[in-house]
């Protein structure tokens, strides 16, 4: 992969918090798949995705499976995507894993909103994966 290539999937990623425009053509296979073509053999990559046990999943209009986009907060208009297990094993099914964990954080009391200001991690998958 060359620099501008690596620049036009820096931006796509990107997008995805910044709310340009052609932020609908996110793909997650699409983007998993050029990484992946941009590592030699044995490489490594490193990520953390969204869990579907994340207090945020279902918030707003789904816009594809597993895909919300909440009209209110600071997020607003931001799609996010939710994973399970299934669907973790699914993108990265080429790949092997070194380590496959999710991060479960759950709020027993918060004050509303408190998401503006909130310090502690979200819940979400952490992975690390291995070209084979």
């Amino acid at each position: 992969m060359n620099i501008q290539e690596f620049s036009h999937l820096l931006k796509k990623a990107v997008g995805a918090y910044q709310d340009q425009p052609g932020i609908e053509d996110w793909n997650h296979e699409e983007l998993i798949s050029i990484v992946r073509d941009s590592l030699e053999n044995n490489g490594l990559f490193l990520v953390n995705l969204l869990s579907t046990k994340s207090g945020s999943h279902r918030k707003g209009v789904e816009i594809e499976p597993g895909t919300f986009i909440d009209d209110s907060g600071t997020e607003a208009g931001v799609p996010h995507h939710y994973f399970d297990e299934e669907g973790i094993r699914d993108l990265f099914k080429s790949w092997k894993f070194l380590i496959l964990s999710e991060q479960v954080n759950t709020y027993i009391e918060t004050e509303d909103e408190f998401y503006k200001t909130n310090p502690f991690p979200y819940t979400k998958w952490n992975i690390i994966v291995q070209k084979v």
